[in-house]
């Protein structure tokens, strides 16, 4: 990738972190395993009917989520997904409103 460009990475998933030390651009984290992200997954609920969640930007926003989706590996790329949309200018509720429909 270009040194100008961005890159989005897992904070869940070590091969990601040691991808992001290497890359030179500008570095966006997203997860469920670190506060310090883009976007965080808090409140990771699952039942019979998929996950429930609360996605928490950076800027304080927060927003509650629901997918028919199951694992936290779910949770964590719908998060990296969540970060890329907020950063080219979706809303956190826009953003939400597309997660409830997955």
């Amino acid at each position: 990738m270009p040194e100008n460009g961005a890159g989005f990475f897992s904070s869940d998933n070590k091969l990601s972190l040691e991808l992001m030390d290497r890359f030179k651009g500008k570095k966006y984290l997203a997860g469920i395993s670190n506060k310090n992200n883009l976007v965080v997954a808090t409140d990771v609920k699952t039942d019979v009917r998929g996950m429930e969640f609360i996605l928490n930007f950076a800027n304080g926003e927060s927003v509650k989520c629901s997918t028919v989706l199951l694992g936290k590996h779910s949770v964590s790329n719908i998060c990296l997904a969540s970060a890329l949309a907020y950063e080219i200018g979706l809303t956190p509720e826009e953003i939400a409103t597309g997660i409830n429909r997955i």
